[in-house]
């Protein structure tokens, strides 16, 4: 065998030997978290963050939507207006 042959040889050994120890670990602490139980704890709290968040997503959309009605609402009136009329039919004809 070359140099070259053993080192990869050894390392794919290294790897798979790494690989038992992570898959061996990974059993053993599931076996562990059943036993002990889990806790919703965590859950509900999470739920209860987004919950809040939601709530405050829901009031600035309801903000934005209000100033976008009575700047709606201002560019109708202006329109209607025939002194602001007058002025925008001035600038066009220039």
């Amino acid at each position: 065998m070359s140099d070259n042959e053993m080192i990869v040889a050894l390392a794919s050994m290294v790897m798979t030997f790494g690989t038992i120890i992570v898959v061996a670990r990974a059993w053993i602490n599931r076996g562990r978290a059943s036993s002990r139980g889990t806790s919703i704890e965590p859950v509900m709290d999470r739920l209860l963050r987004i919950e809040q968040t939601l709530d405050a997503v829901a009031i600035e959309v309801e903000r934005i939507s209000e100033a976008q009605r009575f700047a709606t609402r201002l560019m109708a009136e202006r329109e209607q207006t025939p002194a602001l009329a007058q002025g925008q039919g001035g600038r066009e004809a220039r």
